[in-house]
């Protein structure tokens, strides 16, 4: 039915053509041509837009009309989309596109773009002369003694009243700017010319926006005002990721996040060169990357992510050179350099690896196994093909637990820190290793049916004590697995609290519902369902709260779903009928963790840590120099120092066994280890609480607590 309804009448089609040419629809700008050609809408752009209205109405899980209300939200969405430090347009911008506020859902509904298009043309100009202002203000004198600031993030700021306050905007932009290369020690002429390429790159970029890019920002303004996983991937993109897929190019294993002007490290794939030199960690920003040993240095800060992404990788065996700011360095400390080979990572370093933690002061003599599950893997390919050796996370970790219980551990911990999720059959058959049988996960659809997950095998590989490590990048799979471990009362979940996506997306390659399409139309993301744990509550929004929270913001830096737009809320349905294993008293591991957070050398520089990026988040900053030079001080060296103060009070590396005999990291990670540490920590008082000697150690400790006052909780 689609195919039939969606073939559009070439008259129509010719009509809304000669519209955008009309004076009726030209720009609205008074102001006179710049040498930029304008942008029109393109047939094929006109068909993807009626199928995405088409697909959104009929499945989206929402089930959200397009309004007048919705019409606002997009209206407001795509200028944050074009504008979202609020730099290029001001007041007076924002007031002349006024008219098309409530325009857009019949606009839509008819794929009549011109209002999106001029938009964006007038955008193009805006950008043109901010970037020319800005260059023209490196060439003049600024005054640095002067007593004003800059706000570093404008994405909750308003914009500006009118061309005059934009000027003074952005002369404090440059300002900033200059004083950020000047007190890391750049020299001046080199300062210019490094934000003179900086300004010139955006006006490249700019000039090389075609009218697929405009459809691309208007499509997910729309998609992301339902909700933000649905999204809208145009054809030169599905192009260029499949390209890059079949050449395989080398990088150097990292997985980064878009932040304020910086690109983030998430965390360093196992395997990779980053990971094996130990020198790159979670919450470095990338500042600059330089090619080859001495190549130039060429600034990144303001890049989006995917161009990054592209200058990373390159030919294998190649070197990188990335300009690192450390977590809890100011803006203004030099950044460090590392130098890296590019490779392409071994994909076996990436399947769940299992190790030992011994021999360290809080176990009480106990060997507690960890098994780490980047991703929730499965081959498909060689599962259809009957291979009986394909390759899956729940195979992996079945033969793991063998292993350690092969080599007598009391206890299991299962890392699912900064796991993404993956294969829905793989999150349903995991839990099937630690628990008998019984639901998983509830998944409801967008016509309101609930279907329900079970494990039917009846088998348990591992019976013994368990617990779950997690953090705010353990997402969808891994959410589902640790609600289902937490809910089913088999294991203690640790850490902080997860992502919260709660939802399914199905993928829909937009050219194949039209007969005897030609033209690529991209690809529609659309949330479709969602999922639901055995109790009835939703993992959206709310994630999986730990039993045990660890000191929040230290651990990741993902940014929950909470914390994005138009997220689906978190709703509760019934709960499914599931008989929990049984879960002993925490008493006595909370306790034991509480003493440790007010006693261990470690977990106090974790705090340190959660307090350096609290202090990241200050955005407003001195435009005075000698105010910035006696304010600018580090928080990186306090935490260095206690950095290396615990690396050389705790055991000497390897503090775990690989059993699984592959590379480990040149040098070691203090927050990672900490958190494994602690987790282990937490599992042997469990195990001591379990019994007759746990017993007494816990009226023992129970006392010492009294004694020392109230306990710190986070």
């Amino acid at each position: 039915m689609i195919k039939n309804r969606s073939r559009i009448n070439s008259a129509i089609i010719t009509l809304i053509l000669l519209l955008v040419a009309s004076p009726l629809f030209a720009s609205i700008s008074d102001e006179p041509k710049t040498l930029l050609e304008d942008l029109v809408p393109e047939r094929w752009q006109q068909q993807a837009v009626l199928l995405t209205n088409k697909l959104l109405d009929r499945h989206h899980y929402k089930k959200q009309p397009l309004d007048d209300v919705l019409a606002s939200k997009i209206f407001d969405g795509y200028l944050s989309a074009l504008d979202p430090e609020r730099i290029f347009f001001d007041m007076d911008d924002i007031n002349r596109f006024e008219i098309y506020r409530y325009r857009l859902d019949d606009d839509l509904k008819r794929a009549e773009l011109s209002s999106a298009f001029d938009i964006f043309n007038h955008y193009r100009r805006r950008v043109e002369e901010r970037v020319e202002y800005a260059k023209r203000l490196l060439r003049e004198p600024l005054d640095f003694k002067r007593d004003e600031h800059y706000q570093t993030n404008r994405k909750e700021s308003h914009w500006v009243g009118g061309k005059q306050q934009l000027n003074t905007l952005w002369r404090k932009r440059v300002k900033n700017d200059i004083l950020v290369l000047r007190l890391r020690g750049v020299v001046e002429k080199e300062i210019k010319e490094r934000l003179r390429m900086r300004y010139q790159r955006i006006a490249q970029k700019n000039r090389q926006m075609g009218a697929e890019g405009v459809i691309g920002i208007l499509i997910n303004a729309y998609t992301h005002s339902l909700d933000p996983q649905t999204s809208y991937t145009p054809p030169a993109k599905v192009a260029a990721s499949a390209l890059s897929g079949r050449r395989s190019p080398a990088a150097v294993g990292l997985v980064l996040a878009e932040g304020d002007q910086y690109s983030v490290v998430k965390r360093a794939v196992p395997g990779g060169t980053a990971w094996r030199s130990g020198k790159v960690k979670a919450g470095d920003r990338i500042v600059a990357i330089g090619e080859g040993d001495a190549g130039p240095i060429l600034d990144v800060i303001g890049w989006r992510l995917n161009d990054v992404v592209e200058r990373i990788r390159g030919e294998k065996g190649s070197k990188l050179r990335l300009y690192l700011l450390s977590e809890g360095d100011s803006t203004d400390a030099p950044p460090r350099e590392v130098t890296l080979t590019r490779d392409r990572v071994d994909l076996s370093d990436q399947r769940a690896n299992a190790s030992i933690v011994s021999g360290i002061d809080g176990l009480r003599g106990h060997r507690i196994g960890v098994i780490t599950i980047p991703t929730f893997y499965r081959d498909f390919r060689g599962y259809a093909k009957g291979d009986r050796e394909f390759s899956s996370v729940t195979t992996d970790v079945r033969r793991l637990l063998n292993k350690l219980k092969g080599e007598g551990v009391s206890g299991v911990v299962v890392d699912l820190r900064g796991n993404g999720g993956g294969a829905l059959v793989e999150a349903v058959e995991l839990p099937g290793l630690f628990i008998p049988s019984g639901p998983v996960v509830q998944v409801k659809n967008s016509s309101g049916e609930i279907e329900v997950e079970k494990d039917k095998d009846g088998e348990v590989s591992y019976a013994g004590p368990l617990a779950l490590l997690v953090d705010s990048g353990t997402v969808s799979g891994a959410e589902i697995f640790a609600a289902a471990i937490q809910d089913h009362q088999r294991g203690i979940v640790i850490g902080e609290p997860t992502f919260g996506n709660g939802t399914v997306q199905t993928v829909v390659d937009l050219s194949s519902l039209l007969s005897k399409q030609t033209t690529p139309l991209g690809y529609l993301h659309i949330t479709v369902a969602q999922f639901f744990r055995i109790n009835g509550s939703s993992t959206q929004i709310k994630g999986v709260v730990p039993d045990i929270v660890f000191p929040h913001e230290a651990l990741s830096d993902v940014r929950g779903e909470s914390l994005r737009e138009n997220a689906l809320p978190w709703v509760k349905i019934h709960a499914t009928e599931y008989t929990p294993v049984g879960l002993g008293s925490l008493v006595f591991s909370r306790l034991g963790h509480e003493q440790r957070l007010r006693d261990d050398l470690g977990l106090h520089y974790l705090m340190q840590k959660r307090e350096a990026k609290r202090g990241q988040r200050m955005t407003r900053v001195s435009l005075d120099e000698a105010v910035r030079l006696q304010g600018g001080q580090s928080q990186s060296s306090g935490l260095a120092v206690m950095e290396q103060q615990y690396l050389a009070s705790a055991p000497k590396p390897p503090l775990s066994v690989d059993i699984e005999e592959r590379s480990l990291p040149k040098t070691r990670d203090p927050l990672q280890e900490i958190m494994t540490n602690e987790a282990a920590r937490i599992l042997s008082d469990y195990i001591e609480s379990t019994g007759e000697s746990g017993q007494a150690s816990l009226k023992n400790i129970s006392e010492k607590a009294d004694d020392s006052g109230p306990a710190q909780f986070w």
